[in-house]
């Protein structure tokens, strides 16, 4: 428990400080996200506001768990490339919707199937290398699914990843919601005696929670597809 909370404020002080230089350098370089016609007025006026900041929260969770969380405990490997990819889906299509360039947005379809490859994969990893074929249901207990266990990791990792991309939006909507799911994560796991998940989990709350700093209302950069 004491790992990971120290993992977790180190998390959030080294993205509040590395927070301030990416922000001045995405602004430089002009990264910023068009908003659509369709949306509210008000938002017409966060057109230009740095986006991508994903960037920033992918590179200092990975720095903070490569340094702590990922030698001899090599598990963490799984979620943590498995964000990595879904952030360069992001990238991608963030890099087709910045202000003053053509749009060449990813189309639904598109990051529909590379979402499903990237669940599968992450499905398959956890079934075949990590051994995970069961799911603790509250109040009934362990429920083992055998090969089923695929499928519905994969609508689990598929559904997550799209509910994120969809969220944000609102100055710190998805990093605020996102930090308390994974800090709710990170107690279960701790509870479980999976210590490094549990790690991993306060991470990326604390990462999130550092994020905060930029991006609560006037945000000063969006989180993006990133």
């Amino acid at each position: 428990m004491i790992d990971a909370l120290t993992m977790a404020a180190f998390a959030i002080a080294l993205t509040v400080v590395a927070g301030y230089p990416a922000v001045a350098t995405l602004r430089r370089l002009k990264i910023g996200k068009e908003i659509s016609e369709w949306g509210p007025e008000t938002h017409h006026v966060k057109a230009g506001t740095p986006t991508m900041g994903g960037v920033i929260i992918v590179a200092a969770i990975a720095v903070v768990t490569i340094a702590a969380n990922l030698i001899e405990r090599w598990s963490i490997g799984l979620p943590l490339l498995t964000m990595g990819c879904l952030t360069l889906l992001g990238f991608a299509d963030d890099l087709g919707s910045l202000q003053g360039r053509d749009q060449h947005a990813l189309t639904k379809r598109v990051k529909f199937v590379a979402f499903l490859a990237i669940g599968l994969g992450a499905a398959w990893g956890l079934y075949e290398y990590l051994e995970l074929e069961s799911i603790n249901i509250p109040y009934h207990g362990r429920e083992e699914l055998g090969w089923l266990y695929i499928p519905i990791a994969v609508g689990v990792i598929v559904l997550t990843a799209g509910g994120v991309a969809v969220s944000d939006g609102l100055d710190g909507l998805v990093a605020g919601t996102g930090a308390i799911a994974y800090g709710a994560y990170g107690l279960i796991a701790l509870t479980q005696d999976q210590t490094y998940l549990g790690a991993f989990c306060f991470t990326v709350a604390g990462v999130l929670a550092g994020f905060l700093w930029h991006n609560s209302y006037p945000a000063r950069v969006f989180m993006g597809d990133t």
